[in-house]
């Protein structure tokens, strides 16, 4: 059994980098839209005599290191090209996801956009604008772009099975299988875009926030996140099933774009000029590389029409 001190796992992710990472980490998918590095079985890491390290000190080295590395690759490429514009992004897994190319290394490596990225795995929205790190990020990088990622763990999370009532007859509207406690989990994500696009609006003139909805996830009858929570309700029609996600992500689209009538100019939301295919799906709620790379296609698109470039 390999025994590591937190120093000595350090010296090894920075010495070998992502092979250090893979031979001895693998990545958590236990919570949805929250895939995170952990130590392989029979890996333990110990922090060192007299250190304080919070619990879970194997996962937090992992991502602190994947974190540190996009951060190094940022700073380096803004030296070698100070023309480039800065973005700033803040987001969930469909920003950061520890195995895929995902919506942030498409902008960057596919269309040459440079990207300060606050992304993390598993960030729920509120944590997000409680941070206060975008607006710190938009001012020490002289940014006037903002991305935001974040409403999925809400509405398609932990608490989805809740938002669900049983006992409906197959082949109903999709609206029917939602219960109330939707209507509130939708209205309190909206609250916190209207707060982030508030405080852009008051305390950064310029800049300009770009929101997106997702894509119409794919639930799978054995699926961890969204299919098993069907299930439980009794919706086992695959048909029922993603007509539901369907309308989650169709509310979840018109209310943003709401957002984007009310604030013209300053707040674009991201269309899906394509959706991700049927057979582009990596698991329930995120796409493959090629399906990342129509999301990053989706923003570039949005990001050029608002006059954005890198």
């Amino acid at each position: 059994m390999p025994i590591f001190t937190t120093t000595q796992m350090r010296q090894l992710l920075e010495g070998t980098g992502e092979a250090a990472l893979k031979q001895f980490f693998e990545v958590d998918n236990s919570e949805p839209f929250s895939p995170q590095w952990k130590p392989k079985p029979g890996v333990v890491i110990v922090p060192e005599i007299d250190e304080v390290v919070p619990m879970g000190v194997g996962l937090d080295i992992a991502n602190w290191f994947t974190r540190q590395n996009r951060r190094r690759a940022y700073k380096a490429r803004r030296q070698q090209h100070p023309e480039l514009k800065p973005i700033v992004s803040a987001g969930d897994s469909w920003f950061n996801h520890p195995l895929l190319s995902d919506t942030v290394n498409q902008l960057e490596q596919a269309h040459g956009y440079l990207v300060f990225s606050l992304d993390d795995a598993g960030a729920e929205l509120k944590e997000i604008v409680d941070s206060g790190k975008w607006q710190q990020a938009l001012t020490s990088e002289g940014s006037k772009t903002l991305l935001i990622s974040g409403g999925g763990n809400d509405l398609m999370g932990d608490h989805f099975g809740e938002y669900l009532n049983s006992g409906i007859p197959a082949g109903k509207d999709p609206s029917a299988y939602l219960n109330d406690a939707f209507g509130r989990a939708l209205s309190g994500v909206l609250d916190l875009y209207d707060s982030i696009i508030e405080s852009v609006k008051d305390g950064f003139p310029g800049v300009k926030v770009f929101t997106h909805s997702y894509d119409f996830a794919l639930p799978r009858g054995s699926g961890p996140w969204l299919g098993n929570k069907m299930i439980e309700k009794g919706i086992t029609n695959l048909v029922d099933q993603r007509g539901i996600i369907h309308r989650v992500v169709e509310l979840f689209t018109a209310e943003l774009k709401k957002r984007e009538e009310q604030n013209a100019g300053r707040v674009t939301y991201v269309r899906r000029l394509l959706n991700v295919g049927m057979g582009q799906w990596h698991d329930e709620i995120h796409p493959v590389d090629a399906g990342f790379s129509i999301v990053g296609g989706n923003f570039a698109s949005a990001l050029q029409n608002q006059g954005v470039t890198p």
